[in-house]
């Protein structure tokens, strides 16, 4: 009786931590967060570096996406709208296009 009481209370603990185990762990979807910075152009004709944090399945759709948008720059207290995205990378990442690496250089941060 002593031994059938263990048992039971032992595969109690294994079902109580294994369940706990599967729960989905809320951190996974901050993991798909990612950090990217993008050379945009506003209308206007100002160039600055544009900074944001979304989704790492959105990444390839952001360049669109921010076209015509308006956004707070480093440029201006206002929302200003962007005219032209010339590249977007992730912020670890350094731009392919001269002109976009001299502008981050510039950036404060």
């Amino acid at each position: 009786m002593n031994q059938v009481l263990k048992v039971i209370i032992l595969v109690g603990l294994v079902v109580g931590f294994s369940s706990a185990a599967k729960q989905p762990d809320k951190k996974d979807k901050h993991k798909s967060k990612i950090e990217v910075k993008c050379h945009v152009e506003l209308f206007g004709g100002n160039e600055t570096i544009y900074f944001r944090v979304l989704n790492s399945k959105h990444f390839g759709k952001l360049a669109k996406e921010l076209v015509n948008r308006e956004v707070l720059t480093s440029l201006s207290r206002t929302k200003q709208k962007i005219y032209k995205v010339h590249e977007c990378v992730l912020l670890s990442d350094n731009f392919t296009l001269r002109k976009s690496q001299l502008i981050d250089k510039k950036m404060t941060r």
